[in-house]
Order: structure tokens, then sequence, then C-alpha cells
């Protein structure tokens, strides 16, 4: 179980980063893309445009891939042997 949390928190930090890295590449494409359309270059902003679209559709889809999965654990105390015989055929456990 902790194995478990510890690789969650692993890919949730990779997560994170890969976000702040993307968000840091649009902040400089939309700032280039400025820069092209007051120098009216808009073959070169219109380009902009489009790998600014397809990051942003890339980072949503990291966004909506990254959410976290929780999982149920139940967790049962059997005392009785007889029960706890049947319980482990059960669960493929014992």
């Amino acid at each position: 179980m902790l194995a478990h949390c510890v690789l969650n928190a692993i890919i949730h930090f990779y997560v994170c980063v890969q976000l702040a890295a993307m968000r840091v590449q649009l902040i400089q494409l939309k700032d280039e893309m400025e820069d092209c359309v007051q120098k009216e270059e808009f073959q070169q902003a219109a380009e902009l445009k489009c790998r600014i679209a397809e990051l942003e559709t890339s980072r949503q889809s990291l966004m909506n891939n990254a959410t976290p999965q929780t999982t149920e654990v139940r967790v049962e105390k059997v005392s009785d042997p007889q029960h706890f015989s049947l319980y482990s055929q059960w669960t493929s456990m014992g």
C-alpha cells in the first residue's frame, strides 16, 4: 500500500513538472506570437497560433488523464479459523 502511495506521489510530481513546463512554453509562444503580429509577420504568427493550440490540447489531455484514481480498500478482521479459511479461499489469500 505504501509503495502504491509513493508511486502515485512520483507520478503526481512528474505530471506537475510537465504541466509547469507546458505553461512556460505557452507563455513563451504567446509572447513570440504577439511580437510577430506587431512586426506584421502574420504567417509566422499563424504557425505559432497552431502550435499554441496543439500545446494547449496536450496540456488539457494531460490534466484530464492525471486525475488521481482512488481505490477503495476494505479490511476485515477474521478471528474464527473456519471463516478465515473460507475468506482466504474466496479472496485467493492465505
